[in-house]
């Protein structure tokens, strides 16, 4: 038996992995939620995990390799980041067939640190999307504007 869904736009948000166990572990965790029936607000909601990976090419430049269900993902830090565009932004789906976008975040009410995730159907004439930003849920402690140490010096959130 197989069964199919289509997935459309989703949001979510990934922090920082507190039960960071290895180095093999991943670095963020988090969830994403697609809706699958609007009428009776059914939703889909697949765990996250990010890992820091490196291109092997030339240039060796770092960006965040995703699992989102299972389905794989990459976020590439924006080297001309709009006034309200996405901090990072790349692909979802099988065959890279969606755009994924997350935005740097402060928590709420001193919580840590966040990315907020959007993914929708890629755009032909390469717009930005309106951001589709998910909320914090307040986690505790540090002080706002912390980065989170990915153990890379140059690559920080």
């Amino acid at each position: 038996m197989t069964i199919s869904l289509l997935l459309t736009e989703g949001s979510g948000t990934i922090f920082e992995n507190q039960n960071r166990s290895s180095d093999a572990a991943p670095l963020m965790v988090g969830y994403v939620e697609f809706l699958l029936n609007k009428e009776r607000g059914q939703k889909l909601k697949l765990e996250v995990a990010v890992w820091m990976k490196e291109r092997a090419n030339e240039t060796k430049d770092k960006f965040y390799s995703l699992s989102i269900g299972g389905i794989n993902a990459s976020l590439f830090k924006e080297s001309d980041k709009k006034e309200n565009g996405p901090d990072y932004a790349g692909s979802f789906g099988f065959n890279q067939e969606m755009r994924i976008a997350g935005w740097k975040k402060d928590g709420v009410n001193g919580g840590k640190p966040f990315i907020s995730l959007s993914i929708s159907p890629k755009l032909k004439d390469k717009q930005t999307p309106a951001p589709n930003q998910a909320k914090a849920t307040g986690s505790a402690t540090p002080p706002q504007g912390n980065e989170i140490e990915t153990g890379l010096p140059d690559f920080k959130f």
